[in-house]
């Protein structure tokens, strides 16, 4: 279950959320109630900033209510939604058993449609204070009721020592009253959640394999189709087929809107990237034409290319630099370009923006159709087809967009999708009295079953970006790559290549193969090393036939955990 959770900055709601953790749950938001036109929160006046590191370390979203006591109620319940909208079934709270504050949280969960839950409650106090001594985390006391405690106790940790100090004061030991509020330190979140069996005890940068975690929403979306909805579109004539086919359409368009794509592009849908690449290039080529590629491409395409080459099609390669020049001299001989955009390696972009319009205005006076493998451009950099001039685009949700495995996404024209020959047949739900299949798109590139689940999945990872901001998420993952490249580049004897959120890392006298799998036993960083699908770049830098330790940095890493990716690899050299 995906959920969200009231957090005050307390001993008690952070142990409500390691209850969830702890069942196999994922946190995706913070919701903080703080006052509005300030920066602190209401019963604890603790700083935003600590909430936003709070969320950071919880790989998390954090929302504000930013409230005043007249609209405290409404507010909050906004925030709850927020937390909805990304994802969120449930809402946990840290109140243990004073009845009016179980009922208000019910009350405002009802409201929004979410579930409330309470791990704490009706539990007796020495019990729950046994259950945060057995943790690392650290609760100080930041805030007392001056009537009924001494403000010494401010500062003071909550020990046994101390449960023995304010036993003698004859309070709530918890503090459920408002007789103390405590504040957990940001280290010990991070300690005791190390020890828990979740993605918090984890740091996987292997990003450009496939993200990890996903985007809020998705799984739920995922589960939620599974469980109610898994009919069969194209096929079923009853209402809730046609409404699901109707909610596929939704996605599509949603995806044409996210990439500012054409209105006379197609949104196809396939098992894979690697499989839209195939449908496109098998399905446009005949004998005796050409293609012209770049240089530095992944096996999905440079298999599709040797497979080409067998069916007497000509594959020109050239270098950035030679591209343009080669189409100007050769314009009427060359039927396509495929071109792949973003290095999976180094994050290099094969051609910038500007050169790329060049190209697609010169593809078009020569009729020549341009076709792109954006699969690390998605959420590496801005794309906007219309801009580029593209005839199409292929990417795999699963990696940028952070959605669920098992479907593979080409935008394409028109005009491109009718000149497209069918690669495999089979029923689509339409011309079901004939054995030709059909002119239709996207039916006639759609074949078999599609993979509903997780294709009304990308909606989501979409309404999460669109969320958090393309903007923002662009800019944390460069800048945690320019991090651990910075850090990784001053261990003597390393060779660290990459830009943007990508680092090649090499270290002469190394097995990196030895290195990368102690990283994983000794400090479980998951990262990727050998080729990486991309002999063709390996050969280029100079790190063939070994390749190196590929870390590829997603949008839930953190600098703590860039951090403890250079002590670690620092650690392990020394050895």
């Amino acid at each position: 279950m995906e959920f969200a959770a009231s957090f005050s900055g307390g001993k008690d709601s952070i142990l409500a959320i390691k209850k969830m953790i702890d069942r196999g749950n994922r946190l995706v938001a913070l919701v903080v109630s703080t006052i509005e036109s300030q920066d602190i929160s209401w019963t604890h006046s603790l700083s935003k900033e600590y909430f936003k590191e709070v969320a950071e370390i919880l790989k998390c979203e954090v929302i504000f209510t930013d409230s005043m006591i007249d609209d405290y109620e409404l507010c909050f319940e906004n925030a709850l939604r927020a937390a909805k909208n990304i994802g969120a079934q449930a809402c946990v709270f840290g109140d243990i058993d004073i009845e009016q504050h179980l009922k208000w949280n019910k009350a405002r969960c009802d409201s929004v449609g979410l579930e409330c839950i309470h791990p704490l409650m009706f539990i007796d106090r020495k019990t729950i204070l046994e259950y945060l001594f057995a943790t690392k985390f650290i609760a100080r006391i930041k805030k007392v009721d001056n009537s009924k405690l001494a403000e010494a106790f401010i500062g003071r940790i909550l020990s046994p020592d101390t449960i023995k100090d304010l036993e003698n004061c004859n309070i709530d030991l918890c503090g459920e009253n408002g007789e103390y509020h405590t504040v957990i330190e940001l280290d010990s979140i991070e300690a005791e959640l190390l020890r828990t069996e979740s993605i918090l005890s984890e740091i996987y940068v292997d990003n450009a394999s496939t993200c990890f975690p996903k985007a809020p929403g998705v799984a739920t979306e995922v589960m939620s189709v599974i469980d109610n909805q898994s009919y069969s579109i194209n096929r079923g004539t009853y209402i809730k087929s046609y409404d699901l086919q109707g909610k596929i359409i939704d996605v599509r368009e949603k995806i044409k809107s996210f990439f500012n794509t054409p209105s006379d592009f197609e949104c196809i849908f396939s098992p894979s990237a690697t499989y839209s690449i195939n449908q496109i290039l098998i399905g446009l080529l005949e004998e005796g034409d050409t293609i012209l590629i770049g240089d530095c491409n992944h096996n999905s395409s440079t298999r599709v290319f040797d497979n080409l080459r067998s069916k007497g099609i000509k594959v020109v390669k050239k270098v950035k630099n030679e591209l343009e020049n080669y189409l100007s001299e050769n314009q009427e001989a060359i039927k396509a370009i495929f071109i792949t955009q973003t290095n999976n390696i180094t994050g290099e972009n094969y051609i910038d923006q500007n050169e790329l319009f060049k190209i697609s205005e010169k593809c078009k006076k020569y009729n020549t159709y341009l076709i792109l493998d954006i699969v690390q451009t998605v959420c590496e950099d801005l794309v906007d087809i219309d801009r580029m001039g593209v005839d199409a685009v292929v990417f795999s949700p699963h990696i940028g967009l952070m959605s669920a495995e098992g479907v593979g996404v080409s935008l394409m024209s028109k005009e491109l999708s009718h000149q497209l020959n069918p690669v495999v047949f089979g029923g689509n739900g339409s011309n079901s009295d004939s054995n030709l299949m059909s002119d239709t798109i996207p039916d006639k590139l759609e074949v078999g079953t599609l993979n509903i689940p997780a294709i009304l999945g990308i909606g989501k990872a979409i309404d999460y970006i669109d969320y958090v901001g393309i903007e923002k998420i662009i800019e944390k993952r460069h800048d945690l790559g320019n991090r651990l490249r910075t850090g990784l580049s001053k261990i003597e004897s390393s060779v660290v290549l990459g830009q943007g959120s990508f680092c090649l890392l090499n270290v002469k006298g190394h097995d990196m193969s030895m290195v990368g799998f102690c990283l994983d036993v000794n400090y479980s960083i998951q990262a990727r090393v050998g080729i990486h699908c991309s002999h063709e770049t390996h050969r280029f830098i100079g790190t063939f036939p070994h390749g190196g330790i590929r870390f590829s940095v997603g949008y839930f890493n953190t600098e703590r955990e860039i951090d403890k990716i250079i002590e670690g690899i620092k650690a392990l050299i020394q050895c």
